[in-house]
């Protein structure tokens, strides 16, 4: 099952104590419905055109490994897909104007920019400076590639 979020929107203004976001939801490339959260702590809302599409899709995320040791289950997912594609959006905007790189002794989802647009010459130096170190270099994701780059 692929789960995609599009049109989403994060209303940082509005955010106290989780992300407020408003998205629509794309299951297998088909748009299925909504999913938003308000941003004051509570859980995320969806809502689907079909309650067995739902059921299917809270099976599907139930059945998912756990994260960090919580149990999976479809609120925890849609954070998840949230925090990604806003990761996404993060990596192809920037990946416009500058070089966007992560190192391997760093956490997952800490990214390091270098103010010049992305070419071999700037490969070679990350490589050269961080060597095993260099995780990866994010202008080189085919998404961004066909993208932006």
């Amino acid at each position: 099952m692929k789960v995609e979020l599009k049109n989403l929107k994060i209303h940082r203004d509005m955010s106290q104590e989780t992300t407020c976001f408003s998205a629509t939801l794309y299951i297998d490339n088909v748009k299925v419905g909504e999913a938003s959260n308000t941003g004051r702590g509570g859980n995320n809302m969806v809502r689907m055109v079909d309650f067995k599409l739902q059921r299917k899709f809270e099976d599907y995320c139930r059945s998912l490994p756990p994260y960090q040791d919580l149990p999976m289950d479809r609120d925890l997912f849609i954070s998840l897909l949230v925090e990604k594609t806003k990761e996404d959006q993060y990596l192809v905007r920037t990946c416009k104007k500058k070089t966007v790189f992560s190192l391997k002794d760093q956490e997952e989802g800490v990214w390091y920019t270098i103010n010049d647009m992305y070419s071999q010459e700037v490969k070679d130096f990350l490589v050269k400076k961080y060597g095993y170190n260099l995780k990866e270099v994010a202008n080189e994701r085919s998404l961004l590639t066909n993208a932006v780059c």
